[in-house]
């Protein structure tokens, strides 16, 4: 007996079968950039990392290991961000990866700051306004976080209900 499958309707054609070409391709510059925007993130970790430690005599014990922390929460975020953003195109991938770039940026800019203006002054250019934009980044950071909870899991608002 030859077992045949049904012939599929028109709404199902699109459902069932590997990705076409032309959708592969349009999917080609998003991985690009998504792996691009998580290498950047990394760096400006390990960026964050070497001036925390730099500037660690200049910086109170809480305050230093909150922006190493930072640099590993930074890459946390961004890492399963770029996983959801890859295999599942969610917009709750694009707003992790998006939490960890805020990061990345806080804890760069905050470091950054300290060192251009207590560890070795006037060295490093516009400190005080690196400083600024860190304590101005701050609330949008959090901000996401909020955000994120609320389209979670889906990355929709939830209904009426």
């Amino acid at each position: 007996m030859k077992l045949t499958a049904a012939p599929a309707s028109a709404g199902d054609q699109g459902t069932a079968g590997p990705p076409e070409p032309a959708a592969a391709a349009a999917r080609r510059p998003t991985a690009w950039a998504v792996t691009g925007f998580w290498a950047a993130v990394v760096l400006a970790a390990i960026v964050d990392a070497l001036l925390t430690l730099v500037a660690w005599g200049d910086l109170k014990l809480g305050d230093a290991v909150s922006n190493l922390g930072s640099a590993v929460a930074a890459v946390a975020w961004a890492t399963p961000g770029v996983l959801i953003v890859r295999r599942a195109a969610n917009l709750i991938g694009w707003i992790m990866l998006g939490e960890g770039m805020g990061l990345a940026f806080l804890g760069l800019a905050s470091a950054y700051a300290v060192t251009g203006i207590a560890t070795h002054p006037g060295a490093l250019p516009a400190a005080k306004l690196a400083g600024t934009l860190a304590e101005c980044s701050f609330a949008p950071v959090t901000f996401l976080i909020a955000f994120m909870f609320l389209l979670f899991p889906t990355g929709k608002l939830p209904s009426r209900r």
